[in-house]
């Protein structure tokens, strides 16, 4: 089996399919927004990537916490507004 197989297989497994594994959320400045994803587990990997820009763009937004089973917490920079899209990758 390669590597994408499994990978794939593990996708495909995730509660809701591959569409649950991905979704956006809305930066409040650097006050941490909770972003839900009963998907999120141990080893996962959280990417990120700007989707539409709000207010003032500063530093890339950083996860401050995770819990797995539930999601993660995300802070940014003051006065970012921003609208960022997230995808798991599952381990």
């Amino acid at each position: 089996e390669s590597d994408l197989y499994r990978y794939c297989y593990h996708v495909a497994g995730a509660v809701g399919g591959i569409d649950a594994l991905r979704g956006t959320f809305v930066m409040n400045g650097v006050t941490p927004v909770v972003v839900g994803n009963t998907n999120l587990a141990a080893g996962d990997q959280v990417l990120f990537t700007l989707q539409t820009v709000g207010g003032t763009v500063g530093a890339y937004p950083s996860i401050k916490t995770r819990t797995n089973g539930t999601g993660f917490t995300v802070a940014g920079t003051a006065s970012d507004t921003s609208t960022y899209a997230y995808v798991i990758l599952k381990a």
